[in-house]
């Protein structure tokens, strides 16, 4: 599965691009939303008809079922400053909070990929939702048309996703 990704400033621009998508055929299924929290979402929902993942919900949903032992696994052979014991009788480093966590912090990284982004694309939109923004992503399982390939205009349903995203405002298009 391909898929373009815009992150958008506000919500207004982010339901300008829902509409434009849509009058353009994209239909509710090839389309997600992706808000830091509810306060970022509502609006949008309210005016654009499509649910939002608040990335924050997920975040707390997926640390609250994920089974802890992951991070104390990787903990028991991370050296880290602040202290040395064991755990279930093995040697450990650990600092001063305890355990470290291969995980963001915050979880934001794993709900993106749980959603379907790669690492790669996590990575370039986690500081964004965090700062407010919010994304908007188009999947297709298109194949590449061959103007992708001899370096033509891309008229594949991505390459009109894309000059949508551009049109509505995007300030950065993956």
């Amino acid at each position: 599965m391909r898929r373009k990704i815009g992150i958008f400033q506000t919500e207004q621009q982010v339901v300008n691009c829902v509409q434009l998508l849509q009058t353009n055929g994209f239909v509710p299924g090839e389309m997600h939303i992706v808000a830091k929290d509810d306060e970022h979402s509502r609006r949008i929902e309210h005016e654009s008809g499509l649910h939002a993942d608040e990335l924050q919900e997920l975040a707390e949903t997926r640390y609250e079922s994920k089974d802890i032992t992951d991070s104390y696994a990787l903990a028991a052979f991370m050296p880290m400053p602040g202290g040395a014991g064991t755990w279930n009788g093995v040697p450990a480093v650990y600092g001063s909070y305890g355990i470290w966590n291969k995980q963001d912090h915050d979880g934001f990284t794993a709900a993106l990929e749980s959603l379907g982004l790669s690492d790669d694309e996590a990575e370039q939109c986690i500081n964004e939702i965090r700062a407010g923004k919010t994304i908007v992503y188009v999947e297709s399982d298109e194949s590449p048309t061959l103007f992708d390939h001899d370096g033509g205009p891309d008229l594949s349903r991505l390459g009109i996703a894309e000059g949508i995203f551009r049109q509505a405002g995007a300030s950065r298009v993956i």
